[in-house]
């Protein structure tokens, strides 16, 4: 368009596009309500995007599986390609997303995104391990959050900082069994004892 001598359309307007309506500054609002009357891809996939925000405010699994199957087939003859990907994928996950309404929008999947990256940041903090079950005991510790127990180092050790020494019971190995990690050198050392 700027061959032509038109000023480019969508220059300046990633953020008028992305951000919500109630977000939107006063001069993001009137460059976005000049962009609304071309008849752009762009436009019609913002106004796509827009529709879908209805979804969430159904609280009846049945009324929003009919406005989730209607939304898919209008997004389907939009002939906008990303947008028919976005809708191929919540037509094979049709089922799993009603779940949330079933469950009359109690249940989030937070906890599980929250125990998922503790498992990831205790995998990556395992590299130095040298065999599985070790890594495999940090993981049942950090998210079974077992005993632990705070020690001083002893005097004259230089630093004088706290040590933390965490103990890992293992109870399918053996009773004897116990893995010492010590913090802050966070040094891992696998060591046999004697249960008392």
């Amino acid at each position: 368009m700027a061959a032509a001598g038109h000023e480019p359309l969508l220059k300046k307007t990633r953020w008028c596009l992305l951000k919500r309506k109630q977000n939107l500054t006063g001069d993001q609002r009137f460059r976005l309500r000049d962009l609304l009357r071309h008849n752009l891809k762009t436009v019609r996939a913002y106004l796509l995007k827009e529709d879908f925000q209805q979804f969430w405010e159904y609280e009846s699994p049945a009324w929003a599986g009919k406005f989730l199957t209607e939304w898919c087939r209008q997004t389907m003859r939009s002939r906008i390609e990303p947008m028919k990907k976005v809708a191929r994928m919540l037509r094979a996950h049709r089922d799993l997303i009603l779940n949330y309404f079933k469950a009359k929008k109690l249940f989030s999947s937070g906890i599980i995104e929250g125990l998922n990256n503790k498992a990831k940041v205790t995998m990556r903090k395992s590299y130095g391990f040298r065999t599985f079950r070790v890594t495999e005991l940090a993981l049942y510790h950090t998210l079974g959050k077992l005993c632990k127990r705070s020690s001083r180092a002893p005097s004259g050790s230089g630093t004088g900082r706290r040590r933390q020494t965490i103990l890992f019971p293992v109870m399918f190995l053996s009773m004897t069994a116990t893995l010492r990690i010590s913090w802050p050198s966070q040094a891992v050392k696998a060591r046999a004892t004697r249960v008392r």
